[in-house]
């Protein structure tokens, strides 16, 4: 060994004969099953004297090991049973720290050596971090106290898996809890050294160890957590304030998870940040004079000409959302006046527009831009269901599998959407797909009751709200401005968005609303598949060529688009486990009406 090591003892549990308070020990762990003496668990790590103690109420950080490193451990002695529980339990750090044990043979060159009460040493100890690089081949730089290498009851004790969890946060270079600037463990100087003089320690030792803590300055410190592995029991009677720590952890908590990961970044996978799909455009047409299209007025969108009898056409920008294509514009037709009242009514007028932004001018073309035409299910003005066709443009290739969206699709869509903590499934709705100010024309900006959102997703979904069918007009708009509803392929439904009704599916036939178009991208397009994994609680996304091994793929729904929000694409990973995935569902449709 370079140093002969400095034995810091942070935790001592003595074999005491008397149960009085004044007798409690620093980190006791008292086996209830003794039958004679108390079986005490007694805690120290060991740092050589050259590079001291710089702590962050967690960590050393001059004896970190390199992020991503894989540190190699062996065994000095221990039965295999004990062995495989080592392996097992220290496996979680590697949860949240990029790194890596590998277990070697006691042969081999080992950067940790650990042991099992090693030479009769009934103190649980470890070198912090990379000092244990300090200690020889043949000797342990970790001990951990055993009572019966063959008690399987010991074993798979939480209290045995405790010290694992321990001693291995020493090996990454954490340190007690007590010790940073806000433990709030207020320890009574003269018992304290009362307490430990018996144990052989000088003043200045129980001094620098026990008593002195570390300041913001010399720390990176996190703020105290109570629940920490690695905070010890203080009795009261050691306290100022009669306030131990009075809690003998045996879990990481979820501040160590946060903290070493942070301390070695990288291990734990997160999913995707949400990025807007790539941009498009398709060249939309329908044919007007025939059953479901007679009562529709011909139009070309792009040169502002009227077509009597011919085409209603149109090039719609598109845009990527999770899996789909979706059209990012609101259906634009017009109706004729072909039965007197009977269209007149479905269409926008100046004088209707004009009421809408009490009092202030709105053109009519810059309204039907932002927010489309009424469609319906009136049988002579269905030609935006029944008589339409897609092409990359004007005279272009045919693109095929758009249509109206289903409810399978429309709940993907809802599932895709970020979610924000605190708010609400209509709030998320509402910052992922409406339109933001810079969606919306400057005229039409003084509508009344108009508000805007951060349009996330780039859908650009405009508050036209529901008509009436009212021929007369009369009480026609509901929820303008906050709130839209869209055709689905369903027929006579309606998806409704509004605060007045939340998420629902709407069976009312008539009612006007809005139309968009969808197209779910193939598989070769998306370069992956997914699949649900019971047996190990997963939804795996697996190459689009990989076998499946017979697994069922996930279908169309609110639950495939949480697994997308959770999705790791790079390392193809879905980062929450198949019963969080549903339990979240099923949260989501407490507040979703669908079919």
């Amino acid at each position: 060994m370079k140093n002969i090591p400095f034995i810091i003892i942070l935790s001592i549990l003595a074999f005491l004969t008397s149960c009085s308070n004044e007798d409690e020990s620093i980190g006791t762990k008292q086996d209830p099953n003794s039958s004679s003496k108390e079986r005490n668990y007694v805690f120290a790590y060991k740092t050589s004297p050259a590079s001291g103690l710089e702590t962050r109420a967690g960590v050393n950080k001059r004896k970190l090991w390199d992020n991503g490193e894989t540190v190699r451990v062996k065994f000095l002695n221990g039965t295999p049973a004990a062995q495989n529980k080592v392996k097992e339990v220290a496996a979680e750090w590697s949860e949240y720290a990029n790194i890596d044990f590998e277990y070697v043979g006691v042969a081999d060159e080992a950067d940790v050596k650990v042991a099992f009460q090693w030479q009769g040493d009934r103190v649980t100890w470890s070198y912090l971090g990379t000092d244990c690089l300090d200690v020889d081949q043949d000797q342990p730089s970790m001990n951990i106290m055993l009572f019966n290498g063959n008690d399987l009851s010991e074993i798979n004790s939480a209290d045995f898996a405790a010290l694992i969890l321990r001693e291995f946060g020493h090996v990454l270079g954490l340190i007690y809890e007590h010790q940073g600037p806000e433990s709030g463990v207020d320890l009574d100087v003269n018992r304290v050294y009362s307490y430990f003089r018996p144990f052989g320690w000088s003043d200045a030792l129980i001094s620098d160890v026990i008593l002195d803590t570390y300041s913001k300055f010399q720390t990176n410190y996190t703020e105290f957590d109570a629940n920490s592995i690695m905070l010890l029991f203080f009795p009261p009677h050691l306290t100022t304030n009669g306030v131990g720590s009075n809690k003998w952890n045996t879990k990481l908590s979820d501040t160590d998870k946060a903290f070493i990961e942070e301390v070695y970044p990288g291990r734990k996978i997160y999913p995707d940040p949400y990025e807007r799909g790539p941009v498009g455009s398709v060249y939309m047409t329908m044919p007007t004079y025939y059953s479901g299209g007679y009562g529709t007025l011909g139009y070309n969108y792009d040169t502002g000409v009227e077509q009597a009898g011919g085409l209603i056409e149109k090039t719609y920008k598109t845009i990527v959302v999770g899996e789909y294509e979706w059209t990012a514009e609101n259906l634009r037709i017009k109706y004729r006046n072909l039965w007197g009242t009977l269209y007149e009514f479905m269409n926008h007028s100046e004088a209707k527009i004009h009421a809408l932004a009490d009092g202030n001018n709105c053109p009519l073309p810059a309204f039907e831009q932002a927010f489309g035409t009424w469609v319906t299910e009136y049988g002579e003005a269905r030609a935006y269901r029944d008589n339409y066709k897609f092409y990359k443009a004007k005279n272009g290739e045919e693109v095929s599998g758009f249509e109206l969206p289903a409810t399978a699709d429309i709940c993907q869509l809802l599932g895709t959407a970020p979610v924000k903590p605190g708010n609400t499934v209509y709030g998320n709705v509402e910052t992922f797909l409406y339109a933001s100010d810079s969606d919306i024309p400057a005229a039409v900006k003084p509508l009344v009751d108009m508000k805007f959102y951060n349009n996330t997703s780039g859908l650009s979904m405009t508050p036209l709200g529901f008509k009436g069918n009212n021929p007369d007009d009369s009480g026609v708009h509901y929820s303008f401005g906050y709130g839209f509803g869209l055709r689905m392929k369903n027929y006579a439904r309606i998806f409704a968005f509004s605060h007045i009704s939340g998420i629902k599916v709407n069976t009312e036939l008539y009612h006007f609303t809005q139309a968009r178009y969808c197209r779910k991208l193939t598989d070769a397009e998306l370069g992956y598949k997914l699949y649900i994994d019971t047996t190990n609680d997963k939804v795996l996304m697996l190459g689009v060529a990989d076998n499946a091994n017979g697994l069922a793929e996930l279908p169309k729904g609110l639950e495939r688009g949480i697994a997308l929000r959770y999705a790791n694409k790079e390392k193809k990973v879905i980062t929450k486990s198949w019963t969080d995935i549903k339990n979240e569902a099923a949260e989501m449709k407490k507040s979703i009406s669908i079919e």
